[in-house]
């Protein structure tokens, strides 16, 4: 018998290099995978990720399936592409992707559209609010890939950290010449955190230390630069990569090379605020009010706010907004005997708000590492860990929960509720003994693997297991309300 592939009556092997639709370059998906999480979960839903695991491998080692799952999603993925070939924008571009199709318009505009993404990334501000810090450190984006002034990217992976943690000096403009241009040093380990490393930094007791330090708190020098040696480098697109590379040191500039690497913003500062007893119950909206009054307003008239008194309150601040009540966003301090204090329900409250909880928070995702790092020296007084997840929500990329469902959005609900009805025609056709109602008539000829939408309903997968899975899909898509 003919396997039916890629099209019913064809006899070819059932592999990815048989396919109709060109195979997108597998590199170029893991690496938005890994390096551009926020991008890879703008497109395609939980089964477009399931497809990815299955069908990379067989791409990686140019190979056939070896297994029934694999040998169906190379047949899902023949059926997806038909039907989703011409989505051109973002989120159908991503799904592509992840289905390693290349869509209808060519891997040069699949390109584009992500690489424009990456820039409007690497457009938002992250510098509008100076990091208040604790015990003379700070933190800052030491490297990223963005494109730098030379022309040059210094790739995020592939940098070897073990020599300069010997001697992690942090050095003024890259001056060698003498111990005075040592201004600090790094504390801990440089960490990863989206497709960039930060640094922290303490700053020496010395003259020139003192003056480093004095203007980054007054938000007057806000950059770094990394001193490294390359060990290994290619070109892209007529740029230079540097793709090994060993660090030697960073150091504090007016002007950085990599436009990125910028002090890490935190909304509102650590004010190290006493803490209430954690028997104390916590209501949100009633410490709003209790703090507004204790900081200067009556009421609804905040004329007399004190509004650096009540940043206190808050782990988030918006620079734009700061003389304003919605400019202030996770409240964790309450009026306790007339004094202001962290209540610790109030913490864990945000802890979970930021893991995702009563729908997450909008913050930009540029804030969260600051706004974690606030939350984690009051749970350290608190002798507690923070939440995996809430630290998860900054560290891993996760994507923030959204308040307002966007376009993007209710197509995937659109689209993952006609999979699961797709699913469940199916389902009851087979009870009954009748041909399966899809989204929309089929043609003659189409395998019935063709009634697949977005990767789901076949007959062959009309399961318990996939319309929970397609269900799943669609309450993710509108931030699992």
């Amino acid at each position: 018998m003919p396997t039916d592939f890629p099209k019913r009556g064809d006899d070819k092997r059932v592999s990815l290099q048989s396919s109709e639709y060109p195979l997108f370059p597998l590199a170029e998906a893991q690496a938005l995978k890994d390096e551009w999480p926020d991008i890879w979960d703008a497109g395609g839903n939980i089964l477009g990720d399931k497809q990815f695991n299955r069908l990379a491998p067989m791409a990686r080692d140019r190979r056939a399936p070896e297994t029934p799952t694999e040998e169906e999603a190379v047949r899902l993925r023949e059926a997806w592409a038909a039907r989703h070939l011409g989505d051109f924008r973002l989120a159908g571009v991503i799904a592509q992707i992840k289905w390693l199709v290349v869509g209808s318009r060519g891997l040069d505009h699949m390109r584009q559209i992500v690489n424009s993404e990456k820039e409007r990334l690497r457009g938002k501000s992250i510098m509008d609010a100076p990091l208040v810090m604790k015990d003379g450190k700070a933190s800052f984006v030491m490297t990223s890939d963005a494109l730098d002034r030379q022309g040059e990217v210094v790739e995020t992976e592939g940098w070897d950290f073990g020599n300069f943690m010997k001697n992690p000096v942090i050095l003024d403009s890259h001056r060698y010449e003498s111990i005075d241009d040592i201004v600090g040093k790094a504390v801990g380990e440089p960490r990863r955190v989206g497709s960039g490393w930060q640094v922290d930094l303490e700053f020496a007791p010395t003259e020139r230390g003192k003056t480093a330090q004095a203007l980054v708190e007054a938000g007057m020098l806000n950059a770094v630069s990394v001193g490294f040696r390359s060990t290994q480098r290619r070109k892209v697109d007529g740029a230079m990569h540097h793709v090994q590379k060993e660090l030697l040191e960073v150091s504090l500039v007016s002007i950085p090379a990599n436009p990125e690497a910028l002090r890490v913003k935190a909304a509102a500062p650590y004010a190290d605020l006493p803490l209430a007893s954690e028997a104390m119950s916590w209501d949100g909206p009633g410490a709003r009010q209790r703090v507004q009054a204790f900081c200067g307003a009556k009421g609804a008239d905040f004329s007399e706010m004190d509004w650096a008194k009540y940043a206190k309150a808050f782990l988030w601040v918006d620079p734009q907004n700061k003389e304003a009540d919605q400019g202030y966003k996770l409240i964790f301090a309450d009026v306790v005997d007339g004094e202001l204090k962290a209540v610790p329900r109030g913490l864990m409250t945000c802890a979970a708000v930021l893991a995702g909880a009563r729908g997450g928070v909008d913050i930009p995702a540029a804030d969260r590492a600051g706004v974690v790092s606030v939350l984690s020296k009051y749970y350290d007084k608190m002798d507690r860990e923070v939440p995996e997840g809430a630290k998860a929500m900054e560290e891993e990329g996760m994507p923030k929960p959204m308040g307002r469902k966007s376009h993007e959005q209710m197509m995937a609900l659109r689209d993952n509720l006609i999979e699961a009805v797709a699913i469940l025609d199916a389902m009851m056709s087979e009870m009954d003994g009748e041909e399966p109602m899809g989204e929309e008539p089929m043609a003659p000829e189409a395998p019935v693997e063709e009634a697949a939408k977005d990767g789901g309903a076949g007959q062959d997968t009309a399961t318990t297991e996939t319309l929970v899975e397609a269900l799943n899909a669609a309450l993710s898509a509108i931030g699992g309300i």
